[in-house]
């Protein structure tokens, strides 16, 4: 945070905006999972001194405030940040939420309902896990192209890759996409993977504290690869079910992947 220059910015935005960080998992320690999340995770010591950084020296707000100042309706204070959260992992109620309470901040947690659902991982992770370990020495891709997989960089760019085509599909061709790779790599994702995903039980608790608890989609595409009628369903449902689940309707806007 003190490199990025995003505190610098913070400073500047004088009661006119707000700063939005975004955070996915946090963790006591992150290579732990790191076949799974990659760089995503933050650890435990880290999270809490940025958080107690934003508490002592800016004015963290909630998402629901900011909307309201967007909208005209109210003022936000000078140094306003909003503290994010994406996709919907159990360490953001295990570890992250309770150093949010004891630190005063507010956050926004933002969860792929699917994965929720069925207590899976977001396609992402699992693809990454599947480059990451299998011990094919190569893959081929669907144009028939070989692509070497005996390196760190090579598995990177494989990964890469099968991610630009799996982003362009949701829920049932998702799935089948996920699944044929771990076909042709000979590698699976663990059951137990799914374990790193939140439950609604405790998105519900999240809610109850205080933070608001949003829709990440259904399946987590690429919101501008897929069909107009393929987003208007990771959209409306996602929201439908996250709200019958949370048995309140979500304050937050949808927080999509361009």
């Amino acid at each position: 945070m003190l490199h990025s220059g995003v505190l610098r910015m913070i400073r500047g935005l004088q009661g006119r905006g707000a700063a939005i960080l975004m955070y996915h998992s946090v963790m006591e320690d992150p290579r732990r999972q790191g076949h799974l999340l990659g760089g995503i995770i933050h650890s435990r010591s880290e999270f809490r001194g940025q958080m107690e950084l934003l508490a002592r020296e800016y004015h963290p707000t909630s998402l629901e405030q900011v909307r309201q100042f967007a909208r005209g309706e109210s003022d936000i204070p000078d140094g306003a940040v909003v503290v994010t959260f994406d996709d919907g992992y159990v360490d953001n109620y295990e570890i992250a939420a309770p150093i949010l309470n004891e630190v005063g901040v507010p956050a926004t947690f933002y969860v792929t309902v699917g994965c929720l659902e069925q207590g899976k991982l977001p396609w992402v992770a699992r693809l990454r896990f599947i480059f990451r370990t299998t011990k094919k020495r190569g893959w081929v891709d669907s144009s028939g192209k070989v692509w070497p997989l005996s390196s760190e960089a090579e598995r990177e760019n494989a990964y890469l890759l099968s991610c630009d085509v799996c982003c362009k599909l949701s829920g049932a061709a998702q799935e089948k996409h996920v699944a044929c790779l771990e076909d042709q790599l000979d590698a699976r994702v663990p059951v137990e993977s799914g374990a790193l995903m939140l439950n609604f039980d405790q998105a519900r608790e999240l809610a109850r504290e205080g933070h608001i608890v949003g829709s990440h989609t259904m399946s987590h595409p690429n919101m501008a690869q897929v069909s107009l009628e393929e987003a208007s369903f990771e959209m409306t449902e996602s929201k439908k079910r996250l709200e019958r689940q949370l048995q309140v309707r979500s304050r937050a806007p949808m927080r999509l992947h361009p």
